[in-house]
C-alpha cells in the first residue's frame, strides 16, 4: 500500500477550506522542516532545518516522530508547515 498524498484544508481566514498538499519542488524532493528552537526562538522555518526526502513514505516516517513539519502548497502558492496530527495521509 502505497501513499497517494499528504494534506491539510486551511483553518481560517482567505485559506480557509482550501487543500494544502505535499508537492515536490524543482530538485524532485519534497520538504519538510525539523522543529527548533534557539535561546527560546522557534527557527524552525529556517533553512538549516529543510530536510529533503525523495518519497511520501519517507515523508510520513519523518513526520510520526513528532520531530518534523511538512511544507504543504495550496493552487495559489500559498505554504503551510503541518505536524503530523494535522495532516491526512491518502493511502492507494
Amino acid at each position: 500500500m502505497g501513499i497517494r498524498e499528504i494534506y491539510a484544508l486551511g483553518t481560517y481566514g482567505k485559506v480557509k477550506g482550501k487543500k494544502f498538499k505535499a508537492r515536490k519542488n524543482s530538485k524532485g524532493f519534497y520538504i519538510l522542516n525539523k522543529k527548533a528552537k534557539e535561546d527560546g526562538v522557534n527557527t524552525t522555518n529556517r533553512a538549516k532545518n529543510i530536510v529533503l526526502v525523495e518519497t511520501l513514505e519517507d515523508a510520513l516516517i519523518l513526520l510520526k516522530t513528532n520531530d518534523y513539519l511538512i511544507n504543504l502548497v495550496c493552487d495559489d502558492n500559498t505554504r503551510a508547515l503541518r505536524e503530523y496530527t494535522k495532516v491526512v495521509v491518502d493511502f492507494y
